[in-house]
């Protein structure tokens, strides 16, 4: 009976501290969740400098981990050099009857004595590599999140910042926004890992073979393919992760941008500061780009009927970006996609804009295309609205 009747008093100290927590909590301000959702804090990682961290942790969210830097190019001379110092500790080199690779009496390396490089033009290879890794339309990113290829059951590896690349399935008409994406992230076991691994890029590795296979093989990676970026987030970060003389290369982009607004004029202050970023690293960072599309997107809330247009005084909000990308170099294509339901406010927006220019808009230099609507009125884009990280 006594050790019952303590007990009750243990309880209802209990029971009391549990009160006072409550009470604590109440008179704290309470902080709203998408402040603390790795989505929210995503949405901004990453577009400047200081959401970035040198030498940084892989699995922090918080902070995009920036590659080491990188270090010159050996001289030729210099790696003939090293490669004779470390040729003493190598058996396997000689054969029985004949020098294999004697170092001592080459006075070059003896990548240029191969035969690949020594009896196939130039032409020929250039071929080679665009048949191996060129010419295509590659989705691109550098994303927080877990590896493709695991069920939902399986133990996964935790979430970490990683690359990740699939060539479109679309051959005819790529999309940066389609379902490519999702596509990886299906049960190997259904679709099977070989099936995953053949929207990849192939013979990567060959540029890991020779400094004279990197230097031939490596601009027409970049300058040959089409890249998909599906947000404007994911395009910041890539000055920042890609060597400039590498970003330099790269010529043809397709980005989507979606603006999370239910009309052109109701854009929040950190909407309209990602758009101008958006503009404004495609014209300093991606100085080789000469063709480029990219899709405009007004994410109207869902069964949010279509009102307003886009006014006069944001005209130069929303249209001067577009005139100074447009004066920035000579482009081979500068499209702007506009959905179909804000295309023709938009193309009046643009020819108030060149006409207070003295220009037309058909000679501003960019063409204005019109795509399909991202949304539609019957509620089903719900979470796509509710999705703080697009």
């Amino acid at each position: 009976m006594t050790f019952q009747f303590f007990q009750r008093f243990r309880n209802k100290d209990k029971e009391k501290e549990k009160e006072k927590g409550k009470d604590r909590q109440k008179d704290q301000p309470e902080e709203h969740p998408s402040q603390s959702d790795p989505r929210t804090i995503l949405a901004r990682v990453g577009i400047y400098h200081e959401t970035c961290k040198q030498n940084g942790n892989s699995r922090d969210f918080k902070a995009m981990p920036l590659p080491p830097p990188r270090r010159p190019l050996t001289p030729p001379d210099q790696e003939l050099a090293t490669i004779r110092s470390r040729s003493n500790t190598l058996t396997a080199i000689n054969t029985s009857t004949t020098n294999f690779l004697d170092l001592n009496n080459n006075s070059t390396l003896p990548q240029d004595q191969s035969l690949f490089f020594s009896r196939l033009p130039q032409e020929i290879r250039q071929r080679i590599y665009i048949e191996l890794f060129g010419g295509r339309s590659v989705h691109l990113e550098y994303d927080f999140g877990y590896a493709p290829g695991y069920r939902r059951r399986d133990k996964r590896p935790p979430d970490q910042w990683r690359w990740w690349h699939r060539v479109c399935d679309e051959e005819d008409h790529p999309n940066p926004g389609d379902m490519c994406r999702m596509n990886d992230l299906e049960d190997p076991k259904r679709i099977g890992r070989r099936e995953l691994s053949r929207h990849k890029l192939k013979g990567v590795a060959w540029l890991r073979v020779c400094r004279k296979a990197y230097l031939e093989a490596l601009p027409l990676l970049y300058s040959t393919n089409t890249f998909l970026i599906s947000s404007s987030v994911k395009l910041c970060r890539l000055p920042k992760m890609i060597a400039p003389s590498h970003l330099s290369r790269i010529a043809s982009i397709d980005i989507l941008h979606v603006a999370k607004a239910t009309t052109p004029s109701t854009m929040s202050d950190q909407e309209w500061e990602t758009y101008q970023t958006l503009f404004r690293t495609l014209r300093l960072a991606y100085v080789g780009v000469r063709r480029l599309r990219l899709v405009i997107h007004i994410l109207n809330k869902s069964c949010t009927p279509r009102a307003g247009t886009v006014p006069e005084e944001l005209d130069e909000a929303w249209i001067r970006p577009w005139s100074e990308l447009a004066s920035s170099r000579q482009w081979e294509k500068l499209e702007i996609g506009l959905q179909d339901s804000w295309f023709g406010d938009f193309s009046a927006a643009g020819r108030r804009w060149e006409a207070k220019n003295g220009r037309q808009l058909e000679d501003s230099g960019y063409s204005l295309v019109r795509v399909d609507d991202f949304t539609t009125w019957d509620g089903r884009l719900s979470e796509i609205w509710n999705a703080v990280y697009l």
